[in-house]
């Protein structure tokens, strides 16, 4: 194979290569005229032997004029010739090597196809036959295992079998009957499980409810098809909770399915409130804490404290391994709502979260214990940003003293050159407690640096005006 890939190289590399020019070809020789044979008689033997000195220079003559010149080398080829001499191998070898790469990949692409197509096969083969709804052992085995029942039910909705079904299951146990209206419930098939469950002889209050929650559903389609699995089911559970059917409805909220819902806030709160309504929140904990998914737990403690329920709501806050800025004020909400502000453990706190934490706590009008998030506890000094956020605090609580320690430290480790803006935000909170002389001198201070600073030379001129 590899032999005939390098024959279909060459061939193409010799189609394209154009033929080189020949040397150039010796000069023509000189034409010898042959008289016609003759008889020598003794008259032109004399004349031949007359003339033979005569020959003998001639030949001479003629010798040295017929010896052959030597050859010329032949002329170079243009540039232009060369350039396409050499394009057009370089085209032929581009070529040949796209169509190896062609051939390589068809061969490729058809070993990974008859590849799968081989496992295909293997699995069909090694894959047990469906089960067949006319089979009693079958049937018979579906009530009694839940697995084979699903997988047994699934496969009479797959195969449109449905009406066939039914008319076997008439005058059934009432624990054949109720087996397989679960296994048709977690499908979906409303109108299947209802038909089952109204089947039996006695049903259960849990049945009753979940036959009139199924019809419920049901009638409110209006005719139309079903939606997934997914919304029915969250449907039901919703119209079973508001009928009391509790456990009938969080058997519905499987694991898979409140997972799903933690992407849409509407979704969450339907399932939040079964568990609330039910009065299995701890049950919704435990089993929260089990889960990995930051976004889970932000979802469902906004649906809880959406709910009035602060606690919940803050003990799912706290399973997100690390805190985001924006989960800050669902974090302040809850302690707020619970009565904790004052009892945040600032040590858990990082400080790259000082702000959000600050800042949250700032819009839920906490100003001062915004104002000790920032300062108690850190591991690390205030950054400029820390420095402006706590000024701004000052200012909104009025606080000369906090603020003077604060200016005191931006004079010693930032300094005016690099933060005027800190220098102007301490000014502010002069004026604002009526020290209008001390923000004069800042202000002062800050032109001294920069001239053309507008708010310096705004807030002095004001100062001057209402002096």
């Amino acid at each position: 194979m590899r032999g005939i890939r390098l024959s279909w190289l060459l061939g193409a590399v010799f189609l394209v290569l154009p033929c080189r020019p020949t040397p150039a070809q010796d000069g023509p020789g000189l034409l010898r005229e042959a008289s016609a044979p003759g008889r020598i008689d003794g008259q032109a033997a004399e004349k031949y032997r007359q003339s033979l000195p005569e020959q003998a220079t001639q030949q001479a003559v003629v010798a040295v004029a017929t010896a052959p010149a030597p050859k010329a080398s032949p002329a170079p080829a243009p540039p232009e010739r060369r350039l396409g001499y050499y394009g057009a191998l370089a085209v032929a070898l581009l070529l040949a090597l796209a169509a190896l790469a062609a051939v390589h990949i068809g061969r490729k692409r058809k070993a990974e196809a008859e590849r799968r197509r081989a496992e295909a096969e293997r699995l069909k083969a090694a894959a047990p036959p469906p089960p067949q709804p006319d089979d009693e052992a079958a049937l018979q085995a579906g009530a009694a295992d839940e697995a084979k029942g699903d997988t047994l039910a699934d496969y009479v909705l797959r195969a449109n079998k449905t009406p066939e079904f039914l008319s076997r299951c008439q005058g059934r146990p009432d624990e054949f009957l109720a087996g397989y209206a679960r296994s048709f419930l977690k499908l979906g098939a409303w109108e299947v499980s209802a038909a089952l469950l109204r089947g039996k002889k006695d049903l259960t209050s849990g049945e009753r409810l979940l036959c009139q929650a199924l019809e419920t559903i049901i009638q409110g389609r209006g005719g139309r098809p079903a939606a997934e699995v997914y919304a029915e089911s969250l449907l039901l559970a919703a119209e079973l909770s508001r009928l009391g059917g509790h456990d009938e409805a969080l058997a519905l909220l499987t694991p898979a399915l409140a997972q799903r819902a933690a992407a849409s806030a509407s979704d969450c709160l339907v399932v939040a409130r079964v568990h609330q309504a039910a009065d299995r929140v701890s049950d919704f904990l435990a089993q929260a804490k089990e889960r990995r998914q930051a976004q889970f737990h932000k979802a469902y403690a906004a649906a809880f404290y959406a709910l009035q329920d602060p606690e919940t709501a803050l003990a799912l806050i706290r399973m997100k391994r690390l805190m985001e800025g924006s989960d800050y004020p669902l974090f302040v909400a809850c302690h707020k709502e619970l009565g904790r502000i004052a009892q945040l453990n600032l040590a858990a706190v990082p400080d790259a979260d000082r702000i959000p934490l600050a800042e949250a706590l700032m819009q839920a009008g906490e100003d001062a214990a915004a104002l000790r998030a920032l300062q108690e506890d850190r591991l690390e000094a205030l950054s400029r940003m820390d420095l402006t956020v706590a000024l701004r605090i000052c200012h909104r609580l009025k606080d000369i003293e906090t603020a003077a320690r604060l200016f005191q430290q931006i004079k010693l480790t930032v300094g005016l050159a690099d933060a005027p803006e800190l220098y102007a935000l301490y000014a502010l909170v002069c004026e604002e407690v009526g020290r209008g002389r001390e923000a004069r001198d800042v202000y002062d201070e800050i032109l001294r640096r920069f001239p053309d600073h507008q708010e310096a030379t705004e807030r002095l001129r004001n100062l001057s005006r209402n002096k």
